[in-house]
């Protein structure tokens, strides 16, 4: 799997979003000591906008900024010894909060907090299964309004948490009525709602099934929880985008996409440059006239599945290239295959197509009496895989100006492998 996050603060300043990935455990059906690649979690975090006259245990990036950050640092340490099995997603909130209240008890000791001014968030958090048979199951457990949105291969979107969020809708309705009446400054705005909005949240604070992360909650959390499974065919390339509300007004209350227009839009377009689009509608319009905050933070990551087999594939062409067969090296790349050699910074030589692939490869071929390349490292970035590679290799014939035959030749590279229609579709070595 790959995933790639972007985030973006309201104000130029303080950020209360938070988005967190966790990979572990082994690949369903793997052998033991394989690579682990198996299960993610997909955590994140959007801080309510703080109610307080001022911060009470952080006073740089504020109250709210702290609870998701301390809140995702326990999560991080509760998950890697929490069971893979089973329904474990309550237990593993609530011992990751006890962690943050202990903390925010030992910060806050002899001060009087008001109810209103202690931090809550939204959380959704996604656990992906891989299946042995290719397929994946997608487990969400949400509290608060952030939107999860899974594309699957054949073109289908999946809300993972149908949630109306009613309470933003009458804010929506209230900041309307009091630009209608004249009220036009936007801070004048919010401070006639303040009441209004603190009033709710001693709401949610003292609700006996909150709907929100809290810090001091009453009773279990009333997470709303979705299983969603696809098989392998719908599986393999699709992509969840997890957002906070802020990056949802793409959606609502702009009407820029619909969900299936985001999906696709963060699919070609990327969602740094959604994330551009949405920073540039809202400069260009008074949009707090809306929404109680003009520009709110604004998170996303899109989390990608791998292509069946994509480290497999690496290995069965390095294995190949060791035992200096081509039509096994051919084999694991796709028609259009592009190839690139970069040395000292320069591009050294390429290559279009497998044809030309091919003579690349029976021209290395003669060059070594011996060679071989062994991976010492591995990592998924913007659904690549970047191979480190320790080579060794002693030449068959002298080459003018270089290494005599037979010297023993090592070096440390990098190689960035893509992938199309389950084969390697981009080879770009760097050394």
């Amino acid at each position: 799997m790959a995933w790639h996050t972007v985030t973006s603060s309201g104000n130029g300043r303080r950020n209360d979003d938070l988005a967190r990935v966790f990979e572990h455990g082994p690949r369903p059906g793997g052998a033991p000591g394989e690579e682990p690649c198996g299960v993610i979690d997909v955590l994140l975090l959007d801080g309510a906008t703080s109610l307080a006259e001022r911060d009470h245990v952080d006073p740089v990036d504020g109250d709210p900024a702290w609870l998701v950050q301390r809140f995702a640092d326990a999560f991080g340490d509760v998950i890697a010894s929490a069971p893979l099995e089973g329904e474990v997603q309550a237990a593993c909130v609530e011992r990751a909060l006890a962690r943050v209240r202990e903390a925010w008890d030992r910060a806050t000791q002899g001060q009087d907090v008001p109810l209103y001014a202690w931090p809550i968030a939204a959380l959704s958090w996604v656990r992906i299964r891989p299946e042995a048979d290719g397929g994946a199951t997608f487990e969400s457990w949400c509290l608060g309004d952030c939107k999860l949105l899974l594309g699957a291969r054949d073109g289908a979107v999946h809300d993972l948490d149908v949630f109306d969020n009613a309470y933003e809708h009458q804010l929506q309705q209230a900041v309307a009525g009091m630009v209608a009446e004249g009220v036009l400054d936007a801070a004048q705005r919010f401070a006639a709602l303040t009441p209004m909005l603190r009033a709710r949240r001693e709401e949610q604070m003292g609700s006996a099934a909150p709907a929100v992360l809290c810090l001091a909650p009453h009773g279990p959390f009333a997470a709303r929880r979705t299983v969603l499974r696809l098989d392998a065919q719908a599986a393999i390339g699709a992509r969840l985008l997890a957002m906070s509300d802020g990056y949802y007004r793409l959606v609502d209350p702009y009407a820029l996409y619909d969900d299936a227009g985001l999906v696709r839009a963060c699919a070609t377009a990327g969602p740094d440059a959604l994330l551009a689009e949405l920073r540039r509608f809202e400069a260009g319009r008074d949009t707090a006239q809306t929404s109680v905050k003009g520009m709110d933070d604004a998170t996303a990551i899109v989390v990608t599945l791998a292509e069946a087999g994509e480290l497999e594939l690496v290995q069965r062409y390095i294995a190949a290239y060791n035992a200096f067969d081509v039509d096994a090296m051919l084999a694991t790349l796709h028609p259009d295959v592009r190839f690139e050699n970069h040395a000292g910074g320069r591009l050294t030589v390429a290559s279009d197509g497998i044809d030309a692939f091919r003579t690349l490869a029976e021209q290395g071929k003669a060059m070594f009496a011996e060679r071989e390349q062994r991976i010492t490292g591995v990592e998924r970035v913007d659904g690549r895989l970047i191979v480190a590679i320790a080579w060794r290799g002693r030449p068959a014939h002298d080459i003018p100006g270089g290494p005599a035959a037979g010297l023993l030749l090592e070096m440390n590279r990098c190689s960035a492998f893509g992938f199309a229609d389950g084969r390697i579709a981009r080879i770009v070595d760097r050394s």
